[in-house]
């Protein structure tokens, strides 16, 4: 029995040598996994470790090889060393990190009591859990029931493990059921994000980060370490909207038409501060939100729409970022500038995912903004919000440039 059992290991380490060469094929998943714990037998306890070479075949099934020892010798003196191969079981719709797992197996082992040695055929049964820690780390527990059959006798006992599983080699993407589809290191079983774009800076999830939190994702941000709070564009660079020269975060008048003469406040000095082309002292809404037309009173002109650019959410949702809460505060200035105006505004999404997901998405994005609006004062009787999901593009969703100016934010003016 011994002579199997270092058979056994020299054949893990072999295996183990000719999984991490791995010959670009991309056919397994390998893993190792030490453990250590508790044993139960005849009514007495004691300690247990166990060594495994396991291999990933698809989301569902590993096969694992193992060498096991237990002892108990508090009331009796019993020791068992064995190997077995054994079969593990995943459920389908688990979260990927949190994985449970059922198994059963085979194997032989020598047991010993009281100096009196036999040899036996082991069935186990059993089942545990991974608990995702990296990319290539788990932490695994594990219960086992074996029972190994002798010619003399049989013996049965109980195994708890704790311990470690390392993943390493080349894993399976044929099918897209395991392996790693979108190749950023993150198997496709704890991938929440499992369609990331190449040589994108992803997160232990497998989803892309945004390093400097500016709603921006590092894979599209040129200033990717932009100081926290700051606004930026679509490029994740500090926002100069008005193109006057007077930084963002200084300028206390933002909207100044381009090519405005401008004071070091970044306020126009050509008598139109909110730039709409009607002098202020004439213009009866002198806080006009940029690009909104106007008629020659300075108030806006009844149905009209302007798309509210850099207005930008947490991935996947409906959070506001800084950034665009910042953009919020300067267009609650100018409806509170028309007091007459009502609004209706309209969220729109990419063709990305399903038709349904989009739209519940694009209403609450378009939510979200008029709540921000009424929680700075602007009646809520005077704002409508609807979603149009991907219904309205206005670029070609076949391109990532296009897919960018269809997730966007309308204002339309329904009455001035």
């Amino acid at each position: 029995m011994l002579r199997a059992v270092c058979l056994l290991i020299s054949g893990l380490l072999a295996s183990s040598a000719f999984a991490a060469r791995g010959d670009g094929s991309g056919e397994a998943a390998w893993w190792l996994s030490p453990m250590l714990g508790a044993a139960t037998a005849n009514g007495d306890q004691g300690g247990a470790a166990a060594l495994s070479l396991g291999r990933d075949f698809n989301e569902q099934w590993s096969l694992e090889f193992a060498a096991r020892h237990a002892r108990t010798d508090s009331t009796v003196d019993w020791r068992r060393s064995g190997f077995d191969v054994s079969a593990l079981w995943f459920p389908i719709g688990a979260s990927p990190g949190m994985r449970p797992y059922l198994s059963a197996g085979l194997g032989a082992a020598r047991v010993e009591v009281h100096d009196q040695s036999s040899d036996a055929f082991a069935t186990a049964v059993g089942g545990g859990l991974l608990h995702r820690l990296s990319t290539h780390w788990d932490l695994r527990a594990d219960l086992r029931y074996a029972l190994d059959l002798a010619s003399s006798d049989n013996d049965d006992h109980w195994t708890a493990l704790l311990g470690l599983r390392f993943g390493f080699g080349p894993a399976e993407a044929g099918d897209g059921s395991f392996g790693d589809a979108d190749g950023d290191g993150v198997p496709n079983y704890a991938d929440v994000c499992p369609a990331s774009a190449p040589d994108t800076r992803i997160g232990s999830d497998g989803c892309a980060i945004d390093s400097d939190g500016d709603g921006i994702l590092d894979r599209d941000d040129r200033c990717p370490d932009t100081s926290r709070g700051m606004q930026v564009g679509l490029a994740g660079c500090p926002l100069d909207p008005d193109q006057d020269g007077v930084p963002e975060a200084q300028d206390e008048c933002p909207n100044t038409f381009p090519g405005s003469h401008v004071n070091l406040r970044g306020c126009s000095v050509d008598n139109d501060a909110d730039a709409d082309g009607v002098r202020d002292d004439i213009d009866r809404c002198p806080d006009t939100v940029w690009r909104l037309v106007v008629g020659d009173d300075g108030c806006a002109l009844r149905s009209q729409s302007v798309i509210l650019e850099n207005i930008t959410f947490e991935f996947d949702s409906a959070v506001l970022t800084i950034n665009a809460r910042a953009l919020l505060k300067q267009v609650v200035r100018g409806i509170k500038g028309q007091p007459t105006m009502r609004v209706e505004i309209a969220g729109h999404t990419d063709s990305l995912g399903p038709e349904a997901y989009n739209l519940d998405l694009s209403r609450r994005r378009a939510w979200a903004v008029r709540d921000f609006l009424w929680k700075n004062g602007v009646p809520v009787s005077r704002l409508v919000a609807e979603g149009y999901g991907e219904y309205h593009p206005i670029g070609d969703n076949e391109t990532e440039a296009g897919r960018e100016q269809n997730r966007r934010v309308e204002f339309r003016v329904l009455s001035p």
